[in-house]
């Protein structure tokens, strides 16, 4: 199968903020304990920069956007994670929501003990941008009960958010928007008996640190390269100005 490559530009420096958080976080995946109250509980997102050519490689047609979020949405239920019947996430002050369980779909990862992940949601008014600001995760047990957790999504380094986000395909004001991590441009791509060599290159002062996720012809997900910060350029660092980058897995 041909590997198929993808360095996802926005979440360099976002995802290294919350990865001290994930380690540290164990998810409980098993039943509440009796007279134990239905809970949520938001426990990371990221916001992710992707070009359209992600999509339209595997044959998704329509406009998908390049300004994406993602979210962790745990959750206990006294009766267990099955009596659990609705769960959304939206962003009230927008008035948007997206499901991720009714009758129709359902967004839970049984593994990961979680729902959501990484499911790239996206306002359809703006699919280039969206708000920044407080989200709010609800879910509803079969007798009706409601439980909720809000956080602010905002730019790194602050507890609270407002305004937007904005990636490089966005044409309209961006007074009160912040830019999104600029994507990573694909130099080359080679693949050797037993490694694969990756040139590309990054103009954003703003990125720290990376990876690769590898995905197969029919584009499922097969495995991520782990952090390059340490290793990339013969272990030089990472250039992060435009210059080209050589990565070796």
């Amino acid at each position: 199968m041909k590997n198929r490559i993808f360095i996802p530009g926005t979440i360099i420096l976002i995802i290294i903020i919350l990865l001290g958080f994930f380690i540290g976080c164990e998810v409980n995946n098993e039943p509440a304990e009796p007279g134990v109250p239905l809970t949520v509980e938001i426990t990371g997102w990221v916001i992710e920069n992707i070009d359209k050519s992600f999509w339209t490689k595997w044959g998704y047609t329509g406009d998908w956007g390049t300004a994406f979020f993602d979210i962790w949405v745990v959750a206990n239920d006294p009766d267990g994670i099955d009596d659990i019947t609705y769960v959304e996430v939206s962003n009230p002050v927008e008035g948007e929501y997206w499901v991720l369980r009714d009758s129709s779909i359902d967004l839970y990862d049984a593994e990961g003990g979680f729902f959501g992940g990484w499911c790239r949601y996206f306002g359809a008014s703006y699919p280039h941008a969206f708000y920044l600001g407080q989200y709010t995760a609800l879910v509803r047990d079969s007798d009706g009960n409601e439980a909720t957790d809000t956080l602010f999504f905002s730019k790194p380094g602050a507890t609270s958010g407002n305004g937007f986000v904005y990636s490089e395909d966005y044409t309209g004001l961006t007074t009160g928007g912040i830019e999104m991590i600029k994507r990573a441009t694909i130099i080359s791509k080679t693949k050797e008996a037993n490694d694969i060599t990756i040139e590309f290159q990054v103009d954003d002062s703003r990125v720290f640190n990376g990876f690769v996720w590898f995905y197969d012809s029919s584009a499922e997900y097969i495995t991520w390269s782990g952090y390059f910060k340490n290793t990339i350029n013969g272990g030089a660092g990472l250039n992060v100005e435009g210059t080209t980058n050589t990565l070796v897995i």
